[in-house]
């Protein structure tokens, strides 16, 4: 059942009145690279916003990378600040469809949201000069079932790269989650960031970089820069 501030809020949205608040985000936007996939193991258990209980995932596979970036100018707020992605079994029952709305850069949108697969875990990407970037959270990411697409022109540059694209379909939707793992508890530092990754034109892009995060030490080689990451609130959920 809807609570009362659930109801004013979809009246409000569906009358155009306007974002709820501006949000200042603690997180970067975000360049995302499909990278040659590496095999680890891994139980781990995860604690999100849309969770009743502590979920056990199966971590198997890293096979994105993501690095922040500036978008259409907007500086990068913490250079140290990568996401490792891998893809995970769930070992607990199947997720509800869920209705989110968001607020980005772009807009305000209304998202459905499926199942979800996939943990983005923080990673020190290893060079000279390299941090490990602690305060970063944990995020577990939904397939976004259905949402307006956005098309809009995007001038990106990244620590590798820099290109002209447009971000079109959202695609991910990413909620920052606990984590427990070998006994140790990684907390949310900033619940309300989330992110919104939406496809854009594919570009090949061959980089090399030791990376180390919770699952240990791996080598990180880029294929193609696919999805872009934005930093978005999370404005009102609901389960269907």
């Amino acid at each position: 059942m809807k609570t009362m501030l659930q109801v004013m809020f979809s009246v409000l949205f569906f009358l155009n009145v306007g974002p709820v608040w501006a949000q200042p985000f603690q997180l970067d936007e975000y360049l995302c690279y499909q990278v040659d996939p590496q095999r680890v193991g891994a139980r781990v258990e995860l604690f999100g916003q849309f969770d009743h209980d502590w979920q056990p995932v199966y971590v198997y596979e890293f096979y994105r990378f993501c690095n922040p970036a500036e978008v259409n100018g907007d500086p990068i707020n913490d250079k140290f600040a990568h996401l490792s992605w891998y893809h995970f079994d769930p070992m607990g029952d199947p997720e509800p469809k869920r209705r989110v709305v968001v607020q980005n850069k772009f807009g305000t949108f209304d998202l459905t949201i499926g199942e979800s697969f996939w943990l983005l875990v923080p990673t020190e990407k290893i060079e000279p000069g390299s941090e490990f970037p602690h305060r970063l959270d944990h995020y577990k990411v939904y397939e976004v079932l259905q949402g307006e697409r956005v098309n809009k022109d995007v001038f990106i540059r990244d620590q590798f790269t820099s290109e002209g694209n447009v971000a079109m379909r959202p695609r991910y939707f990413a909620v920052p989650v606990e984590k427990l793992h070998d006994d140790k508890h990684f907390p949310i530092n900033n619940p309300k960031d989330h992110i919104v990754f939406y496809d854009k034109d594919p570009i090949t892009r061959n980089f090399y970089r030791p990376t180390v995060d919770q699952f240990g030490r791996k080598p990180m080689k880029t294929r193609v820069s696919e999805l872009l990451g934005c930093a978005s609130a999370k404005l009102f959920w609901e389960a269907y």
